[in-house]
């Protein structure tokens, strides 16, 4: 998905002098956190390549954004170097990138470390000349072996350098970069995607016996949202696992009359579908049309 494109282009617009490789555990209070934060004195890049969210019990373990906040903020940065009696002070002005196919999840839910986070979407697929056929996805693109060998020219580095100066005197007066609506809610969909489809398009009620939504149907618009949002989706099976467990959540403390963990049951006695879920199509349409913005007509 040109994750690896971007990184070069990275490096070829600030030089390698002038960029730290770290790894996630180095900013959010690992055990080499420590030493770490001194190697980004006078950095203008810090990269996180490939990093993975760590996991405790097969979920997401929350981290710590305490460095990251520092980092991106007025605070004095405290690192030491080993060997080095005196520790390095210094205020940091590097930009932190994580690159990543699994979106960590982070202790810190507060405005001002959400209008700190710049999510940058990878929604396109780029895919071998015999791949491209008729009906494939919107956002399969034509893959160019030679891409780099064009971007990173002294030319295109130069012009890219120009629609930076352009934007700079509004950057300079407000000193904020806008972000994009609804970011957050992207990321949020991105680390815990089984979840929040759940929360934004299915709703409990009360079944009357008559009436129940399809299984294969909601695990179909799971894949969608998960497409859409560049992640990989959970199996079939994990998938419905997670489903029947969500439609009997526990209410106020107490778990939910049996009614609303109803299942529908084919003719064959196999599992088809719930009676206690409705599925919000809507909703569900309008976040499709939003996040199809700019990847149809490219």
């Amino acid at each position: 998905n040109a994750k690896s494109a971007f990184k070069k282009l990275v490096e070829a617009f600030f030089g390698l002098r002038n960029i730290h490789p770290m790894d996630i555990d180095d900013l959010t209070g690992g055990p080499g956190a420590r030493f770490a934060l001194a190697n980004l004195l006078d950095k203008r890049i810090a990269y996180v390549a490939e990093a993975e969210a760590e996991r405790e019990n097969g979920r997401k373990k929350p981290l710590s954004s305490k460095s990251l906040k520092k980092l991106q903020g007025d605070d004095l940065i405290k690192g030491e170097k080993k060997g080095v009696q005196i520790p390095a002070v210094f205020r940091s002005f590097c930009i932190v990138i994580i690159d990543t196919n699994d979106p960590p999840k982070f202790t810190d839910l507060s405005a001002g470390f959400r209008l700190r986070l710049r999510p940058i979407r990878f929604p396109f697929r780029f895919v071998d000349r015999k791949e491209m056929v008729e009906g494939c996805p919107a956002n399969w693109k034509l893959k160019d072996a030679n891409i780099m060998d064009r971007v990173i020219t002294p030319t295109e580095l130069s012009g890219l350098f120009n629609l930076l100066l352009k934007r700079a005197p509004g950057l300079m007066k407000t000193r904020e970069v806008s972000q994009a609506e609804g970011a957050w809610d992207v990321y949020q969909g991105q680390v815990n995607p089984l979840h929040e489809f759940c929360e934004k398009f299915i709703t409990r009620v009360e079944p009357d016996g008559s009436i129940a939504t399809s299984s294969s149907m909601l695990f179909e618009k799971y894949v969608e949202y998960c497409r859409l949002l560049s992640i990989a989706p959970e199996r079939d099976q994990t998938f419905y696992k997670y489903l029947s467990k969500y439609s009997g959540l526990r209410h106020g403390g107490k778990e939910l009359d049996s009614r609303y963990t109803a299942k529908m049951l084919g003719s064959d006695g196999r599992f088809r579908g719930y009676d206690s879920l409705t599925f919000e199509e809507v909703p569900f349409n309008i976040m499709v049309k939003n996040l199809q913005v700019g990847v149809e007509d490219a």
